[in-house]
């Protein structure tokens, strides 16, 4: 059996490796041939899971609210639930918040995550930082990725754009693809949008 201090060496040691496999701030790698979540900040929200260049399944999303936003960049789903308790502070209302059995919850960015959340609509920002699927699409995701841990998510401030592919000859094949865009980032929403208006319950 192993003695108290070696045990606490051993412990500490799997805490720095989990620390260095999966820190909660990661950005991913592109690396094509895999499939990947690109999320549209752009009104109305969509995200896409993007397979060999083509869209395989899609639905409308809520990201942050302005206070708290869902940042833009490239990142790793780190870990994933089936159900998760969500517990934080509201940044609008300064008050405590418990959300008990968050469903299929897939952690992509410290404590954002995409998973399912019952709204009355969807499309633009509710959250406080989550990307918000409908329940049964959320499943849905989670089924088609079984889990999806290490999947890259990309966030975007504008939808993915429709291009080419162009094969080892350098010619265009004719097969749409989706790529992401290099287009200027796009404001998610306007100040007088009322699409857009700000939930004080968001989450």
């Amino acid at each position: 059996m192993m003695g108290m201090p070696r045990l606490l060496m051993y412990l500490a040691g799997v805490a720095i490796v989990l620390g260095q496999a999966w820190p909660t701030d990661a950005r991913a790698d592109p690396e094509d041939g895999l499939p990947y979540i690109y999320v549209s900040k752009q009104v109305p929200q969509r995200l896409y899971l993007i397979d060999d260049g083509k869209i395989v399944f899609q639905s409308p999303v809520n990201t942050g609210i302005r206070v708290s936003p869902t940042p833009d960049g490239e990142f790793r789903v780190y870990a994933s639930f089936v159900q998760r308790t969500m517990k934080g502070t509201d940044p609008v209302t300064f008050k405590p918040y418990n959300d008990p059995n968050v469903p299929y919850a897939m952690y992509f960015d410290g404590g954002r995550a995409i998973h399912g959340f019952p709204r009355h609509g969807y499309g633009y920002p509710q959250s406080f930082g989550c990307v918000e699927l409908p329940v049964s699409k959320a499943r849905e995701l989670y089924g088609l990725l079984r889990g999806g841990l290490d999947t890259e998510v990309v966030v975007s401030s504008h939808p993915p754009v429709l291009v080419q592919a162009h094969p080892g000859s350098g010619k265009p094949s004719g097969r749409p693809v989706f790529a992401r865009s290099e287009a200027p980032p796009v404001a998610p929403y306007a100040a007088d949008d009322t699409l857009a208006e700000e939930d004080p319950a968001d989450r």
